[in-house]
């Protein structure tokens, strides 16, 4: 069960592109002042916006930030096309199963 505050992240751009410095810095910022989760693509308006390749580097970067610290990532898969959105939950998908192989080996 996911409790507590939960932060939906805006997605940082420079240049046209996603400003993954800034993202990063935003995640790690919200980790020191106690949040208990990271939505990546959550409520702001870049999930309908952005394409899979940008959705997926988003939530790359959070579960990269988050995976060696107790905060849940929950990201959201929004979309107004079915086709995009299965493409999204395959990525995230092979997200999940690289946080649980970065973790298993930060446990060792």
């Amino acid at each position: 069960m996911i409790e507590g505050s939960l932060v939906a992240l805006i997605t940082p751009f420079l240049n046209d592109e996603i400003d993954e410095d800034a993202l990063r810095k935003m995640v790690r910022w919200q980790i020191e002042q106690g949040t208990d989760g990271i939505v990546p693509m959550g409520t702001t308006g870049e999930s309908a916006t952005l394409n899979v390749k940008e959705h997926t580097r988003v939530t790359e970067i959070v579960v990269e930030e988050t995976a060696a610290r107790n905060v849940c990532q929950v990201p959201g898969p929004g979309g107004v096309e079915a086709l995009r959105h299965q493409a999204l939950e395959q990525q995230f998908e092979q997200v999940v199963v690289r946080l649980t192989t970065l973790r298993d080996r930060l446990d060792q």
